[in-house]
């Protein structure tokens, strides 16, 4: 989904999802699979604390109007 931002990314603290289509849920994974947060949304666009996420490459899955996209968040 080309429509879909994530800033700031780097973060060490709050980022913003922002989607063209309803987001339904993001989850957040760290890099060997453990569930780091997991949100129902139903919004175009919402803020996340990642203040407590341990410096690394994170993988967000976002399902918009139903279709899965996956990104990678880098926190510092």
């Amino acid at each position: 989904n080309s429509n879909l931002v994530i800033y700031p990314n780097p973060t060490s603290s709050q980022f913003t999802v922002t989607a063209a289509g309803t987001i339904n849920r993001i989850e957040i994974r760290n890099m060997i699979g453990q569930v780091m947060y997991k949100g129902d949304v139903e919004t175009s666009s919402t803020e996340i604390d990642a203040s407590e996420f341990e410096a690394g490459i994170y993988i967000v899955n976002i399902i918009i109007d139903g279709e899965v996209t996956t990104k990678q968040l880098f926190v510092q």
